[in-house]
């Protein structure tokens, strides 16, 4: 699976968990000149927050609690390198991500207080790095369990907890070897 295809998974996943909640958000791809980004950010980051919970939930009945939190600190540890400010977020002994929001909140402010890149406003790049931050995250953890457990199995445990998503998603796309999410980061992937 290609690691757009992994975002764009994500992304799906995100959106599905925010409109769970009665905060919809959007996390598909903007035309050119557009931002990617959430509507909110506080429904983007609880989505996020669920997403991990119930992953942990159900992947710690089959790789244990700490494989699980394992996984979740690798991935944490990759987002970081592209998005800093999570250097502050935590992985639980249980397998629990501990300052996600407050981690992201330092971000927003820091991008408001750095102003513009990119050619976008400061409110909308605030809101593109939160959603960027929230959905590589998610978008890496998946990656290296695609990485040691195989496309299928992870697509299938996908649609165990969010029926239907993996499953509709999948007939769509590509199949090509598994994309080293772990040596690209998700960032510069999303934007080639």
């Amino acid at each position: 699976m290609r690691a757009t295809a992994i975002l764009d998974l994500v992304r799906q996943l995100l959106t599905q968990e925010a409109a769970e909640s009665q905060a919809p958000a959007s996390l598909t791809r903007a035309s050119p000149g557009q931002a990617d980004v959430a509507e909110a950010p506080a429904p983007l980051i609880e989505a996020a927050e669920r997403a991990s919970d119930k992953l942990r939930v159900h992947l710690s009945k089959r790789i244990g609690q700490e494989g699980f939190r394992v996984l979740l600190a690798r991935a944490l540890s990759l987002t970081t390198a592209v998005f800093p400010y999570l250097s502050a977020v935590r992985v639980g002994a249980d397998g629990a991500l501990v300052g996600l929001r407050g981690a992201i909140d330092r971000g927003s402010q820091e991008a408001r207080d750095n102003g513009t890149r990119n050619n976008g406003t400061r409110e909308d790049r605030t809101q593109e790095d939160t959603a960027e931050a929230a959905t590589a995250l998610i978008a890496q953890f998946l990656g290296l369990l695609i990485a040691f457990i195989g496309e299928d199995l992870t697509l299938r445990m996908l649609d165990a907890v969010w029926p239907g998503l993996a499953s509709s998603d999948a007939s769509g796309l590509e199949r090509v070897r598994h994309f080293d999410l772990c040596n690209q980061p998700v960032k510069a992937v999303e934007r080639l």
